[in-house]
């Protein structure tokens, strides 16, 4: 035997994983390692490796041999078998044998001179050889020992075989038959070498296919001749050749993450059901759901001490009680669900975290397995209800609680030596989730092939008592997953999940699905909608009302978290949902932690994109300036529930018919801090242009256009300040907002005021008349009040932290948009004592503030410019003086904003719904015509002026 030159075996890596397990488990490490390594992982066991030694030394091969002729990639690696001592022994003795055997033949190709000569016939012996024909032809070929030097099992042949008769089909479709045994790609070749009538026989596969849906843009492409049998790159190669898919792929698209989802694992999982493959196109940094983010950091932001001052745990709990009763006392009516949906951050899973703490629940997250997002997702559990529901079929979904009730069972047999909050932390780990998934998948095989007997029918397999309370909670996690719809049933994974629950008896069972809202009339649809709501004896004719109110806003402010003098963002994110804070707690001594927070939060507002540029523009716009200005949403707009789902607003109420919700961007601090830095002079133009026609169009309340123009103005000048610090002076504040010859005289107001600080970041409306103890507290995060509307006297108010002391006043604002006249009925007062603190602030301590404010007119409807002071307090009795800089102007030329910017505002000042606008115009190829005389006919008292107008203006022309 010839000998090869060892090779270095940390140039080289390998894959591996233990049988049966998730690839998940896969890992990479050097070959000289991989023994030592194993035997860690099990000490107690014997194994069958396959090292560079034992190749080196008895294949004369290498362990570069190993990992390419065996193909061990990330989705093929060496399958190890745990085995007790005795059956490894026998395994490695026979295959010791086995390779003896082949290196016996061996030894006999690479030496003509051991063949033998028979004296009795005085005929040679033949070299042994392997003779090979296509199926159905006569004519055969055979492999010499020199075709055959390093072939030393069935799939290497099948190589040496595809050379000779030049065939262009992979490996994997071509199948060698000795007699009637299909020979596996493992087998060694040595009992092969034959005669010509014992030819192995040749045939070719054809190419099997299946469906596929591929996801890109927010798109779903469906293909029915995907290759059956493909590997990832074939599979990679098919998506590459469909022309529809060629404009969204380039070359740094993830298909299906760099193999990590696309993988040999998900691939079979799609022959085995026969069910569709599944494939994701995405750029990379594109992630879409959750807060998909450094999960070590999220992991132990997720065990941050949890603090419940508002009840909400126990409220919870009485939630799930009592919807559990109502489904036990009216079985035929109900179903036991419910849904969990608020957006990102408010501590869903943290809830049922705590809730299950009391009651044993089973938890199966959905999360894409791309994401970081914790908790992880639950790898073989969601692969299995993934693709059992994808595989039922209408009229047999009550199969699917075959599953779950093998589930129950094995969850239940680990609660005899758990308590339920055991079981929840187990179910946090890795190898627990593998172990007793796998085993339930292996208990439920059978699930397509059972009768209805198989499924437990009595009320009692949770628990033997009568109870009213739920005895295990069944909880789904980033449930979005199962609302994609297969294209060819044209139903939900979420629908035939209800329909099976529909057939529980089970007393003491219930589930929860959680997520951010995407859709939510998939999980609990508007009654006008439901098809649930029909009288159809299949379907359950009431669904429960969400549970939605999380009151763990603001929960991390309290006194035990100390304020913290030299790290403002530490500060600022104790106010909002809880996720900020807790995540910069888990990871303090991480000096970029604020920076990744900011991106992730920056990301979030956009919906998953990486910038503005690459986001859905229209819904991105209202996000950014709803968390900088608090917009009012109109509770019928389509765009509310997305924006929820994946733009981080609040869900506040839901009606009952559960067609209309009701949003707001609370104030949080970093939140607007993030989305005030879109607000540059590159981005916001078009920021404003996508929120203008959202005006126009009805999504957002139809609100004093004055008073949004007037935020947005404030909003500019807050992302200019920002740029110098989080912390300006009043006088810098006048700077940035006005024109040097439109900027108030300030030589005789108070310096105390004017060198005191603003540092508002973004606006909240109030409902209520602001106090005393008010303005320390919304300058500390950071916020200006709206006054709520119509309030008498003021719209707008900025506190201010004056120079000296700790005291704070305030900047009072009014504002107009009247196009009429230049000034309101009111007017001088309205600009001077009606904006004095005992006016604005009747009834609370503010009304007798004695520090001096500034106090701003705005007309922002008055065509002209102008401007003007008032020195002093008009009354009835005549002119006080006062404390107080009055300033008035008029117009909406006397503010720093850009020429681009000021046209947009304009326009948005007079905006309002229109079936005149663009917004409204429809004009394209397949005939749809716009005529603005039609809508004048139809409704001709509101727009027949506009056409008598034409009319008169053509006569005039032709005189």
């Amino acid at each position: 035997m010839s000998t090869k030159s060892p090779i270095i075996l940390k140039k080289h890596t390998i894959w591996y994983k233990f049988e049966d397990r998730h690839p998940s488990s896969l890992r990479q490490l050097p070959g000289s390692d991989f023994t030592s390594l194993l035997k860690q992982a099990e000490p107690d066991s014997a194994f069958i490796t396959l090292n560079d030694d034992y190749f080196r030394n008895q294949l004369n091969s290498s362990f570069k041999h190993l990992v390419v002729k065996f193909g061990i990639k990330t989705y093929n690696p060496i399958i190890v078998t745990l085995l007790d001592s005795k059956v490894a022994d026998e395994k490695i003795r026979e295959l010791e044998e086995q390779i003896a055997n082949l290196q016996m033949a061996q030894g006999t190709i690479r030496s003509p001179g051991s063949w033998s000569v028979s004296s009795s016939t005085e005929s040679v012996q033949a070299p042994p050889r392997i003779w090979v024909r296509m199926r159905g032809e006569d004519q055969a070929i055979s492999f010499s020992p020199t075709h055959l030097n390093d072939i030393y099992i069935v799939d290497d042949l099948k190589e040496v075989i595809k050379d000779k008769l030049e065939l262009d089909v992979p490996k994997n479709r071509i199948i060698i038959y000795k007699g009637e045994t299909n020979l596996k790609g493992d087998i060694f070749i040595t009992g092969l070498y034959n005669q010509i009538d014992e030819a192995l026989e040749i045939v070719i596969k054809e190419v099997e296919t299946m469906k596929m849906v591929v996801t890109a843009d927010n798109k779903e492409f469906y293909f029915e001749n995907a290759p059956r049998t493909g590997s990832p790159e074939e599979i990679i190669k098919f998506i590459n050749s469909i022309p529809s898919l060629k404009p969204l792929i380039v070359d740094c698209t993830v298909l299906g993450d760099d193999y990590y989802q696309l993988s040999e694992q998900h691939i079979k999982f799609a022959q085995k059901s026969g069910g569709c493959l599944k494939i994701i196109l995405s750029k990379p940094g594109v992630i879409n759901t959750g807060f998909e983010t450094h999960r070590i950091t999220l992991e132990e932001a997720f065990s941050y001490q949890f603090k419940d001052p508002h009840g909400m745990k126990k409220n919870f709990m009485n939630y799930l009680n009592e919807k559990h009763k109502a489904w036990k006392r009216n079985i035929n009516n109900y179903v036991p669900y419910s849904t969990i949906f608020q957006s990102s951050g408010y501590g869903k899973s943290r809830l049922i975290k705590e809730t299950a703490k009391t009651i044993p629940t089973i938890y199966i997250c959905l999360r894409d397995p791309r994401s970081t997002g914790y908790p992880p997702r639950t790898s073989v559990g969601a692969d299995l209800f993934e693709r059992v529901l994808g595989d039922l079929k209408e009229e047999e979904e009550w199969k699917f609680l075959y599953v779950l009730q093998n589930a129950i069972l094995c969850f239940k047999e680990e609660l005899k030596n758990s308590t339920s909050e055991e079981l929840w932390n187990n179910q946090m780990d890795a190898s627990f989730c593998e172990r007793i998934w796998t085993d339930i998948q292996k208990k439920s095989e059978t699930w397509r092939n059972i009768s209805f007997d198989a499924i437990n029918s009595s009320n009692n397999l949770i628990s033997d008592d009568n109870t009213d309370d739920v005895h295990l909670l069944f909880c789904i996690d980033e449930a979005r997953t199962l609302l994609s719809q297969d294209n060819y049933k044209k139903i939900s994974l979420f629908r035939f999940f209800r329909r099976a629950l529909r057939h529980i008896t089970w007393n003491g069972f219930f589930v929860m699905f959680l997520d951010t809202l995407s859709r939510i009339s998939n999980f609990a649809p508007p009654k006008s909608a439901d098809p649930s709501g029909r009288d159809d004896s299949n379907l359950p004719l009431k669904l429960f009302y969400p549970y939605f109110r999380l009151t763990t806003m603001d929960i991390l402010k309290s006194d035990d978290n100390e304020y913290n003098e030299h790290n403002e963002y530490f500060n600022l994110a104790k106010f909002g949902r809880p996720l900020y804070f807790s995540y910069l707690q888990s990871c303090k001594d991480n000096t970029q932690a604020i920076g990744k927070l900011k991106n992730l939060l920056s990301r979030k507002l956009l919906g998953g994109a990486n910038s503005f540029k690459e986001s859905q523009q229209e819904i991105s716009s209202l996000a950014i300036l709803s968390s900088v200005i608090g917009i009012d949403m109109s509770p019928q707009s389509r765009l509310t529930s997305e924006l929820v789902a994946s733009h981080m607003a609040t869900c506040l109420a839901l009606s009952e018919d559960r067609e209309r919700l009701i949003i707001a961007y609370p104030s949080e601090p970093l939140l607007s801090e993030v989305a005030l830095e879109f607000m540059s002079d590159s981005t916001l133009p078009e920021i404003l242009k996508q929120f203008n026609s959202s005006l126009k169009k009805g999504l957002v309340e139809p609100g004093p256009r004055g008073e949004i123009v007037s935020w947005i103005i404030l909003a500019v000048v807050a992302h200019n300040l920002k740029k110098k610090g989080s912390v300006n002076s009043v006088k810098d504040f006048l700077t940035e907002l006005y024109h040097e010859d439109s900027t108030p005289d300030l030589t005789n107001f108070s310096d105390d005021f004017i060198d005191g600080s603003v540092a508002f970041t973004h606006f909240n409306a109030v409902s209520y008349v602001p106090e005393r103890k008010d303005l320390e507290n919304f300058y500390k995060r950071r916020c200006a009040f709206i006054m709520k509307r119509n309030h008498p006297g003021a719209d707008i108010c900025i506190p201010v932290r004056m120079k000296t002391g700790e005291k704070y006043s305030v900047i009072i604002i009014q504002i107009k948009n009247i196009s009429t006249s230049k000034t309101d009925q009111k007017y001088p007062a309205s600009a001077q004592s009606m904006l004095n603190c005992d006016y604005v602030f009747e009834g609370t301590d503010l009304k007798n503030h004695t520090e001096p404010c500034l106090c701003l007119y705005w007309q922002l409807g008055y065509k002209q410019h102008y401007q003007e002071s008032h020195s002093s307090r008009s009354t009835r009795s005549g002119n006080l003086e006062t404390k107080n800089l009055y300033w008035v102007t008029f117009g909406l030329t006397h503010y720093k904003i850009e020429d681009n910017i000021a046209d947009i505002l304009r326009d948005m000042l007079t905006s309002y719904v229109s079936p005149f606008d663009s917004e409204w115009i429809v004009n394209n190829e397949e005939g749809d015509n716009w005529d603005d005389n039609e809508l004048k006919i139809m409704h001709p008292l509101r727009y027949e002026k506009y056409k008598e107008e034409e009319e008169n203006q053509e006569k005039e022309e032709i005189e």
